[in-house]
């Protein structure tokens, strides 16, 4: 099998999955939408940006670092794997004290930390389930991990959704999240385990030294670009209403769908194979031109469809979010930028460039904070949908930009 036969069945295992979580996911939000109050849709989603913000900590970046050195075959895959294991555990608990600090120090209610604190321990096992999948990925055998990723996605939703029939609020949703992260976390061991796949727990120096040498910049890096992903919801929330962010958050749902539905199963696919075509430079420099023609072909079509047919957000969401359509023909046109961006800084990773990648996603969390600032104040709502996109066009440029002067022009 050739590596764009690898890519499409690998690419067209993870669609599927997205497709299935990205559905279900999407009528749940739906439901919330409709369901809750304006305030009470717009605290959940301060709950799911602040602990999304922080969900970086207990991976740190090793995941890619873990994904790429299977794909190369550069250490003992057992001994790798525990220590990865054993790495993400610890600092996961170390992200629900970080959240939890970090919330109250923000001045959020004791109901709101509850929730965070609920929702950082569901990160906990989400994170140390994702071992599994970094296996599976590495080796290219997405398969698994497509199924494993729309099974964890259906237990979110349907203890989530049996929380709220139940009567429990908000403080429902969250737990029953917990619950289905729970056996999530089970069944995706069992499945590791019945591969006969073997783990050392052994505690290796050397391999932790990599993943704090390699990882921690790309932790970081994902952090920063956490932040400008999400930071939006959170001023709006602060500088306006809660009202303000579930408007906001109507929006909000169309580009990243798009985003992880098409361009993170494509990413995920080619980044093992660009891992392993680094080495030759003539393959390298076309698989790279194939991938960036790839992403421009479905999001630039799929921005512009979504932009005209926006006034169906009243339609699904209720008339209360009629607002949100003005909003989405603005924000959804992030979209071809932000899927560029996510393979330019792939490349970057894959020939170990990612101190490039963590400086200029300090540099998108700069700009999108004061663009925020700026435009929110502004243009209330509608000012932080223009901060999205400016952003992310930036950023476009200047990863295509160090790409070419530290990647082509020197090879």
């Amino acid at each position: 099998m050739n590596n764009f036969q690898l890519v499409f069945r690998n690419t067209k295992f993870l669609i599927l999955s997205e497709f299935f979580i990205k559905i279900i996911g999407f009528f749940y939000f739906i439901f919330l939408a409709r369901n809750l109050p304006i305030d009470v849709f717009g605290r959940y989603n301060l709950v799911a940006s602040f602990v999304a913000i922080f969900s970086f900590l207990p991976d740190i970046g090793i995941g890619l670092v873990v994904v790429r050195e299977i794909a190369k075959k550069n250490y003992n895959l057992p001994l790798l794997l525990g220590n990865a294991f054993f790495f993400t555990g610890v600092m996961s608990v170390v992200t629900i004290a970080v959240i939890i600090v970090v919330g109250f120090f923000a001045g959020f209610s004791s109901q709101v930390l509850l929730l965070l604190f609920i929702s950082s321990v569901t990160l906990l096992f989400s994170q140390t389930r994702s071992i599994p999948l970094f296996y599976f990925d590495g080796v290219e055998r997405m398969g698994y991990s497509a199924i494993l990723k729309a099974l964890n996605s259906l237990l979110f939703v349907a203890f989530g959704l049996s929380g709220f029939i139940l009567g429990f609020g908000l403080v429902g949703i969250i737990t029953g999240f917990l619950i289905g992260s729970i056996i999530s976390f089970v069944v995706t061991w069992m499945v590791f385990f019945a591969k006969k796949i073997k783990i050392c727990l052994k505690f290796d120096k050397k391999i932790i030294k990599h993943f704090v040498c390699d990882g921690v910049p790309l932790g970081i890096a994902a952090f920063s670009s956490l932040v400008y992903g999400t930071i939006d919801g959170i001023m709006l929330e602060r500088m306006l209403s809660e009202k303000a962010l579930g408007i906001y958050s109507s929006a909000t749902k169309f580009g990243p769908t798009l985003l992880q539905l098409l361009n993170v199963p494509f990413v995920v696919a080619i980044y093992p194979v660009l891992s392993r075509l680094s080495g030759d430079t003539i393959r390298f420099k076309r698989a790279i031109f194939k991938s960036l023609g790839a992403v421009l072909i479905w999001s630039v079509p799929a921005s512009i469809g979504v932009a005209l047919f926006a006034d169906i957000i009243p339609i699904i969401f209720g008339e209360r979010y009629s607002q949100g359509a003005g909003i989405l023909r603005i924000l959804i046109f992030f979209v071809p930028f932000a899927a560029l961006s996510a393979i330019l800084y792939k490349i970057l990773i894959v020939v170990r460039k990612q101190n490039l990648y963590l400086a200029i996603s300090i540099i998108g969390v700069v700009i999108n904070i004061l663009l925020n600032l700026f435009f929110i104040s502004q243009y209330q709502i509608m000012g932080a949908a223009i901060s999205a996109v400016a952003t992310q066009i930036v950023l476009s440029v200047i990863y295509g930009a160090v790409l070419y002067f530290f990647v082509f022009k020197k090879s």
